[in-house]
């Protein structure tokens, strides 16, 4: 078991702590991407012992490949090893029965080696594309340079110049397929990082209006809804805990505070405008845009743009005077 947990230990660093066993989705993923492997490898190891694929030469490695395989996914069915270790374990194993064969067929120097060279290059690709979808771009590059070298490797023994030719060709899809992997595991990180963040920011909301996420809903809903009838509201409203309601009570007497508060010191500092300007002014102090003043106060832009020019004439701005700075610095003083 320590060894098993050394080996858990290695794998995390080597390929980063980005996803752990606790997230559910990549948990999915891999076990389907694990499922896969081991079916494709299971029925083309018995194509070959069956004779049906392949040279006769690779029938044993493909029995203890076969073998290996199986008992891999068996282990970690039964939770004996972790999916992370049995990931790599099959890639592993996968990647070192490829290369042999790749070699061994090089080595051959046959006409038809050639075509089945080919064939595990695309076995190669199709194993690397498993550890992609599984955000292993470490081993997804350990792969690639492995068959790079097994590759150059088998066309130095067998002198192909139809190897040779498309050598550059492979070596570029490799590098473009190891770099767009590496890519994708960090905007996956990304991602998932922004949906952790917005969760730590919803429970905080919702701990804040002391309500479930169902209630906050229909509280935005109300908030927008216009023409909404006494009974309507009432409706509503005792659909809410006492607890909840309280909460509601308690934060919008908080903002009515505020803004009154707001209203009262920019009167005192700027006795000059109308109560309608001071409240559009108290507003634009608190970083309101034109469209939500107008919400707020229902008006129309037309107006309070009227409005604002009154205030930017009282308070004797230029054209290229920002009333926001304007209004802040006067609310200081």
């Amino acid at each position: 078991m320590n060894i098993i947990k050394t080996a858990e230990e290695f794998l995390i660093r080597f390929d980063g702590k980005t996803f752990d066993t606790g997230n559910e989705v990549i948990n999915k993923q891999r076990k389907l991407a694990l499922r896969t492997a081991t079916g494709i490898i299971t029925v083309g190891a018995a194509l070959n012992l069956a004779g049906v694929t392949g040279t006769d030469d690779f029938r044993i490695p493909n029995i203890v490949f076969i073998t290996i395989t199986l008992l891999i996914y068996i282990l970690v069915s039964k939770k004996t090893i972790t999916l992370r270790c049995g990931l790599y374990m099959t890639f592993m194993v996968a990647l070192a029965d490829l290369s042999g064969e790749m070699l061994h067929l090089g080595i051959l120097n046959d006409r038809e080696t050639i075509y089945y060279i080919l064939a595990d290059c695309i076995l190669y690709a199709a194993l690397m594309t498993m550890t992609i979808i599984t955000y292993m771009p470490w081993t997804t590059a350990t792969g690639f340079f492995m068959g790079g070298i097994c590759y150059a490797t088998a066309c130095a023994y067998s002198g192909s110049e139809k190897l040779t030719d498309i050598f550059i060709i492979l070596l570029l899809l490799n590098i473009t397929t190891v770099t767009f992997s590496f890519y994708l595991k960090r905007n996956i990180r990304k991602m998932m990082e922004e949906t952790q963040r917005l969760k730590e920011e919803e429970k905080t909301m919702l701990d804040f209006f002391k309500m479930d996420k169902d209630q906050l809903l229909s509280y935005i809903r109300l908030a927008n809804r216009k023409g909404l009838s006494t009974h309507e509201t009432n409706l509503l409203l005792n659909s809410f805990s006492e607890e909840a309601k309280q909460g509601i009570i308690d934060n919008i007497a908080t903002i009515i505070h505020q803004r009154e508060a707001r209203v009262e010191s920019l009167r005192a500092v700027l006795p000059e405008l109308s109560t309608s300007e001071i409240e559009i002014a108290a507003l634009i102090v608190s970083g309101k845009k034109l469209k939500d003043i107008c919400l707020q106060l229902q008006k129309s832009e037309s107006n309070i743009t009227c409005q604002r020019s009154n205030i930017r004439k009282k308070l004797g701005l230029r054209p290229g005077d920002d009333l926001y700075t304007a209004l802040t610095q006067r609310a200081r003083t």
